[in-house]
């Protein structure tokens, strides 16, 4: 309650996940248009076994 997705530079939402070989994967948010819900297209966790971790 009172938190809120805020816009930051270009391209604005995103989301930034580190994968198990330590590479920045990045991807670009879209904000409902009743600011609730951030939604995130064709995310790779690449989480491929089950020590795999990534972190976002």
């Amino acid at each position: 309650m009172g938190l809120q997705f805020v816009e930051e530079g270009n391209p604005g939402y995103q989301l930034t996940v580190l994968d198990s070989d330590g590479a920045l994967k990045n991807y670009v948010g879209q904000l409902s248009p009743d600011g609730q819900t951030l939604s995130f297209s064709k995310v790779n966790l690449a989480l491929p076994g089950k020590s795999s971790t990534s972190t976002a």
